[in-house]
């Protein structure tokens, strides 16, 4: 059992370690303010990781019938706070500070969480018998599940 639960550490140690994290700040605009902090919000994991454009044109008669751009992102916000708002007379914009994060674990247990509408894990163990370079891996855990 402890060389399973060694195992498993180790799973989760590695599993979570791909990725990284970056803190960006940006500007979003919009009609209102979430629109502004959704724009944004878009901004701060297309100015951490890229963007990926894909676009098809289609063409009948050397007429455009059908022009479509996509965009594609790889990320997501961990966390962030708004700097600066300014509403203006036809628009809102908001000056947001993220951290945007592509670790994989992190990601997977939120959605999880959320799929199942709470999640929670309970693990004992006996602090004496872990190695205490190991004694952080036991701590992990995820909060607001």
């Amino acid at each position: 059992m402890k060389k399973l639960f060694s195992i498993l550490i180790l799973f989760f140690n590695i599993y979570s370690s791909f990725g990284q994290e970056l803190i960006v700040e940006v500007k979003g605009v919009g009609l209102t303010r979430t629109d502004a902090i959704n724009d944004a919000r878009r901004e701060a994991v297309g100015k951490a990781f890229g963007v990926s454009v894909q676009s098809t044109t289609e063409v009948r008669d050397f007429m455009t019938i059908r022009d479509a751009i996509s965009t594609q992102t790889s990320g997501w916000i961990t966390w962030d706070s708004i700097i600066k708002e300014t509403p203006l007379t036809n628009k809102y914009e908001v000056v947001l500070k993220a951290k945007v994060s592509q670790k994989v674990l992190e990601k997977n247990v939120k959605t999880l969480s959320q799929w199942l509408g709470g999640l929670q894990f309970l693990v004992f163990y006996d602090p004496r018998d872990v190695p205490q370079e190991n004694l952080p891996y036991y701590e992990y855990s995820y909060s607001n599940c």
